[in-house]
């Protein structure tokens, strides 16, 4: 059988030297079985044989049909399709740090179940024209697969995984950005209030010199009742070099001790210079009487009390604006604070004005100097009530004031001066 073959291979190869390629025949041999031929790519097989063999070009592969289609096609090498992009886990994108941490991204998906490794690089532009670190021989571990570089220098790098196949197909992930930073922000020190300052108020306003960090984020405000702050009472940040808006107010009775942190994006951290202590005392009681019916306005008997002087007579015009200076007196032994005046009249023909509605503070027996502007319509002469009602957050209590003014007819003036 086999010399059979063998001479019909000769035969069919000189056949195709000299018909068409389009041209295919069959026929039998002298035991019967079917032979079939054609142009390009020739098949020999017997019917009722457990043998075929099949050409294609210069390749001959013997089939054993018992073995469910072995052939020359199965011999064949082929990679066609890459790897799938992976998906980048950490670091996230844009974010910074003191130092290079582990990178990690979820395995890629092969269609042809190569065997896959990955390449590691970092840039240093986004152009990818600049190297700085490069791994190209990272193993895939389950589930996913992470490496730690090693990143020289500080600043923004751009890194990306590439996945190969064994077959050196790739794909690379997006290009994202890391940020370096190995440098403390400068050196700061605490400004106000004095060390050992005593004061009433539970919120005070807390200053320090500004630190220079290209990257700075904020300021940590520690707050110890102990010198070596081994206890924190109270912490507040910041992105400005004060503190007065406090998430709570301080216990009175109280020595704090406070210091600063300047923070940085990447968490480099820089103490400040020094510490500096205040005390929180606790408010005073203190009964000022200030009887009725004096040339000041206000007043009464009460634990607090704000005077307000205005001049004795007060004239005012129809028709006419006026200003008059007001005098606002403490006349405690404690400092008042956030002292907010409200001006009101029962005459809606009078307009009433203050160049300020708000005083931070009053100093202890102090005195703010205030204007009132007085501006009259449409009004008959007579004699008129204004009010100023005083609220004052510290120490917590309220006061209002009268004052009486006499409004006259300008051409009645003129006519008084007149006579005279």
């Amino acid at each position: 059988m086999k010399n059979k073959i063998t001479k019909l291979g000769m035969i069919v190869i000189f056949i195709l030297t000299t018909i068409s390629s389009s041209i295919a025949f069959s026929g039998n041999d002298s035991s019967g079985n079917t032979i079939r031929f054609a142009t390009g790519y020739i098949t020999m097989n017997s019917t009722g044989s457990t043998e075929n063999i099949h050409s294609f070009g210069d390749s001959i592969s013997r089939i054993i049909t018992d073995d469910n289609f072995k052939g020359w096609l199965s011999q064949l090498d082929y990679n066609f399709f890459a790897p799938a992009q992976v998906n980048l886990h950490l670091p996230l994108n844009n974010t910074y740090f003191n130092y290079t941490p582990q990178f990690d991204w979820s395995n890629t998906t092969d269609i042809e179940q190569f065997a896959i490794s990955y390449i590691f690089e970092a840039w240093n532009n986004s152009a990818t024209t600049n190297i700085n670190f490069v791994n190209n021989t990272i193993t895939e571990t389950a589930n996913t697969t992470s490496t730690t570089p090693t990143i020289n220098g500080e600043g923004a790098f751009y890194w990306r995984i590439i996945a190969n196949d064994s077959s050196k197909n790739s794909t690379a992930s997006e290009l994202r950005i890391i940020n370096i930073d190995l440098t403390l922000p400068t050196a700061f020190n605490l400004t106000s209030p004095a060390d050992g300052t005593s004061s009433t108020d539970t919120t005070p306003t807390l200053e320090w010199d500004s630190s220079i960090d290209t990257n700075l984020d904020n300021y940590t405000i520690e707050i110890s009742g102990l010198a070596d702050f081994s206890v924190i009472n109270q912490t507040e940040v910041i992105e400005t070099n004060s503190l007065s808006n406090w998430s709570s107010p301080l216990t009175t009775a109280t020595t704090y001790y406070w210091r600063v942190s300047a923070v940085d994006k990447a968490n480099n951290q820089k103490l400040s210079d020094n510490n500096l202590s205040f005390t929180v005392t606790a408010s005073e009681t203190v009964t000022v009487t200030v009887p009725i019916g004096e040339s000041s306005a206000g007043g009464g008997t009460k634990p607090f009390t704000l005077n307000i002087l205005a001049p004795e007579g007060v004239t005012i015009y129809k028709d006419d604006t006026v200003i008059i200076p007001l005098l606002i007196i403490n006349p405690s032994g404690v400092a008042f604070r956030g002292i907010n005046l409200k001006l009101d009249s029962t005459e809606p023909g009078i307009s009433l004005a203050l160049d300020r509605n708000y005083i931070p503070e009053i100093s202890p027996r102090g005195q703010e100097k205030l204007q009132l502007t007085i501006t009259t319509k449409d009004l008959s002469t007579g004699t008129y009530g204004l009010t100023i009602g005083a609220s004052i957050v510290s120490p917590t209590f309220s006061d209002i004031f009268r004052i009486f003014a006499n409004l006259i007819e300008i051409q009645l003036q003129k006519k008084m001066f007149q006579t005279e």
